[in-house]
């Protein structure tokens, strides 16, 4: 792969290059988008990765935890991951690929410079993936990368046009979980600017965010995925990845499956795009929160039509109930004991460890008056693996910022009220998980 990729990688500039391959070329401005001209710090604040922290090419291959974006449509180019623990975002050679690079240049920025926390950008870095400079590479090597990807296709287009592909390398958050557990929350009441938007787009986002439930929720869900364990030998095939509400006709690749496949009784079950777009209301979006924290149909709200619509929303039908049951697993007594590893409700301690970053969240835009968050998500990680869980801690942090704008000294209250609107329903779900099980105790012997 190395050889095929042409990498133009991105070196810390106090290292002294030695001989590289003929592949590699050493540069020193990291960001190359043909015709769009990014504004940006000097090149010492590029961020770029410090010696014994660059990619190896050799290990690159389809991010095989990204739950939403374009990438897990097939649209565009393919995000990446290596073993160094990076990811790999497209950058595309448009308006929204410089905004971004500008976003991660200037927290880099206000970090180096020290610049006031509760007011500046400086106070968000520990919210948002590291940022390690960029990364590029020829289109032609992309497309080895990808195999049979619906995002080849992409990657074919340009290799034939002669261009290289470019890519933001940011921190993996799903590196150093073993079966990571993901959700995307695209937050805010609306995806514009009263402000920074002309008229006809306002009204078309503002349609959208209606259509969509967003304007009622305060936040939408992109995509999901949880991990269960199905036993050694399930009545589905091995380390199979289930897609659920997906079209059949838009099934990942074989390679993207075999990314996923774990052969050690683990099942993958993911909630793409074609679910999540059916999660129009409160009660629906409660429902698919509860199901990723393992509390479906086991609180008081999610019962009756909630949990119903979450379970079986798609917009071609593929449900939970048709994917393999991981009670029906034929266990030998070298398996994990089930109610180990797939827990009752994990609400207290997922969302109740989330709601503590959210809190520092919520804090920062209490105050800062730097810009406005449009169309950014906040990305929800925990580990799926209940006999290691302890090691590693439920992450929030906040991901996409191709449509930030200019606060103009405003507050930026649309984030802020999403925030407090996704907060409102986690803690709604742990105290109802919580109050299920003081009702238990009570019912319980005396």
């Amino acid at each position: 792969v190395m050889a095929t990729l042409g990498v133009v990688d991105v070196r810390h500039l106090a290292e002294a290059p030695g001989p590289l391959p003929r592949a590699f070329i050493p540069v020193e401005n990291a960001v190359d988008v043909g015709r769009v001209e990014i504004a940006g710090p000097p090149p010492h604040m590029e961020g770029s990765p410090p010696r014994g922290d660059e990619t190896d090419t050799a290990s690159l291959r389809v991010a095989p935890y990204q739950v939403a974006g374009h990438s897990s449509k097939g649209v565009g180019l393919p995000s990446l991951v290596d073993d160094a623990g990076h990811f790999l975002k497209p950058c595309p050679d448009d308006r929204k690929g410089a905004a971004e690079v500008d976003f991660y240049r200037r927290v880099v920025a206000a970090v180096d410079a020290g610049m006031e926390m509760s007011t500046s950008l400086a106070g968000f870095a520990r919210f948002v993936p590291a940022y390690r400079g960029t990364f590029r590479a020829d289109a032609a090597g992309i497309v080895a990368v990808a195999g049979d990807d619906p995002t080849a296709a992409h990657a074919r287009t340009i290799a034939a046009a002669g261009q290289r592909a470019v890519f933001l390398r940011l921190e993996d958050v799903t590196a150093g979980y073993s079966k990571p557990c993901v959700v995307d929350l695209k937050i805010g009441l609306r995806t514009f600017s009263r402000t920074g938007h002309d008229c006809a787009y306002i009204a078309k986002r503002s349609a959208h965010d209606t259509r969509s439930g967003q304007a009622e929720v305060g936040f939408k869900i992109c995509g999901m995925q949880t991990w269960e364990f199905a036993g050694r030998e399930s009545g589905s095939e091995r380390g199979e990845r289930a897609e659920v509400g997906l079209d059949p006709r838009k099934r990942p690749s074989s390679r993207a499956r075999r990314g996923a496949a774990r052969d050690d009784g683990w099942l993958q079950r993911r909630r793409p795009y074609d679910w999540a777009r059916n999660l129009r209301d409160k009660d629906a979006v409660r429902a698919a929160l509860e199901e990723f924290v393992g509390c479906r149909g086991k609180t008081k709200k999610s019962s009756g039509r909630a949990g119903t619509h979450a379970a079986t929303s798609s917009t071609r039908g593929i449900r939970v109930e048709d994917v393999a049951d991981a009670n029906s697993a034929a266990t030998t007594n070298a398996t994990p004991n089930p109610k180990q590893t797939n827990p009752a409700c994990r609400a207290s301690e997922v969302f109740g460890e989330a709601l503590e970053q959210l809190s520092g969240l919520r804090a920062w835009f209490a105050t800062q008056r730097e810009l406005h968050l449009l169309g950014s998500s906040v990305l929800i990680v925990y580990e799926g693996d209940t006999t290691i869980s302890a090691t590693r801690k439920t992450r929030v942090c906040v991901i996409d910022f191709c449509n930030y704008v200019d606060a103009r000294g405003e507050l930026d209250d649309n984030f802020a009220s999403g925030l407090d609107r996704l907060a409102e329903m986690m803690r709604a779900i742990v105290d109802a998980e919580e109050g299920q099980g003081e009702a238990s105790d009570l019912s319980g012997p005396a």
